[in-house]
């Protein structure tokens, strides 16, 4: 992907979605943005709908599928003008 070579280890109990490959992480958005999530986005079904709207394609039944996506769109300099409530961490 970027010609770097990295390893995390997670695992995972279902908050949502069942287990599946498609729901396994790490959550990839458009095939730059590889994330894992430990946490639960308690709003994830209402946000979702507000994707339809950006060019995401939604792939799973999980809810951190999102942060994901959130993260590409921010790298590709496109605005989310989408509602929700989280806190985020990153390294």
């Amino acid at each position: 992907m970027w010609g770097i070579v990295g390893g995390i280890a997670h695992t995972r109990r279902e908050t949502h979605g069942i287990p599946s490959v498609e729901n396994a992480h790490p959550h990839i958005a458009g095939n730059q943005i590889a994330l894992v999530h430990n946490g639960i986005i308690e709003n994830h079904r209402q946000i979702l709908p507000q994707f339809e709207e950006t060019s995401c394609l939604i792939s799973s039944q999980t809810d951190s599928e999102l942060i994901s996506h959130l993260f590409y769109l921010k790298f590709k300099g496109k605005m989310w003008t989408g509602q929700g409530t989280w806190q985020n961490q990153s390294l």
